[in-house]
């Protein structure tokens, strides 16, 4: 069963997942072993297998819908978590073109911050 292309969002780089997604908001896949995020088979596909002392697949971007291989990461279970709590409690200040998120920005439904005066542009 394929999945429908991600979609580039040109604001942050993100290639967004447009299939299916699990309960706790991750893009998902399903293979012949079932289902598997897709953000991590993206992973495997530029890098190889996730083993040894990084078997956790990070969104450096923190959105669980992207699938771009340049905005994970394989990290220990432990760092995962660290950055976890650190994503939540930090925000980005400025969008890439240097508008105030503080004062243009708006969360979106996957957690991160988007400029409202370049997604009007």
């Amino acid at each position: 069963m394929s999945s429908p292309e991600p979609i580039r969002d040109e604001l942050t780089g993100c290639l967004i997942w447009q299939g299916s997604v699990n309960s706790n908001g991750y893009a998902t896949n399903w293979t012949r072993e079932g289902p598997r995020q897709a953000h991590v088979l993206a992973y495997e596909a530029q890098h190889g297998p996730v083993t040894g002392k990084a078997p956790h697949v990070d969104h450096l971007c923190r959105n669980r819908l992207c699938v771009n291989p340049a905005h994970l990461e394989a990290v220990s279970f432990n760092e995962n978590m660290k950055r976890r709590s650190w994503a939540y409690r930090c925000r980005i200040e400025k969008c890439p073109a240097g508008h105030s998120l503080f004062l243009h920005g708006r969360r979106t439904a996957q957690g991160g911050n988007v400029c409202k005066v370049c997604s009007e542009l």
